[in-house]
């Protein structure tokens, strides 16, 4: 079961317009609670930060030394959704739980939240 704050490789094809694609980082953001059933999961899309030339206030950078991932990666705060279980492939890694509450600001900005992170 994947646990909140865990970060999995997911295959997110097929894909629309500007949603991420193909074999992505992905972290987990729903609750531990909502994990344990056959439901789908929260997620929030990563990409290698070499392809971000500037964070946007959505944006959170995460680093090889601190995750676990094989590259510092940037996970994108306008790419959240929710996905079947049955994208999720091998675990990576995981957010050290002291960057989490950077995590829910980003997503409180996104839904509407007007103080920025």
């Amino acid at each position: 079961m994947a646990e909140q704050g865990e970060i999995y490789w997911a295959e997110l094809d097929p894909a629309q317009g500007h949603e991420q694609r193909g074999r992505r980082p992905v972290l987990i953001l729903s609750r531990n609670e909502i994990n344990r059933l056959p439901l789908t999961l929260l997620i929030m899309v990563g990409t290698g930060a070499e392809r971000v030339p500037e964070l946007f206030a959505t944006d959170i950078l995460v680093t090889v030394e601190e995750s676990g991932l094989p590259k510092d990666t940037v996970f994108l705060g306008l790419q959240i959704r929710s996905v079947d279980a049955g994208r999720l492939g091998d675990r990576m890694g995981r957010l050290p739980l002291t960057r989490m509450p950077e995590v829910w600001q980003r997503v409180r900005y996104v839904m509407g939240d007007d103080r920025r992170p």
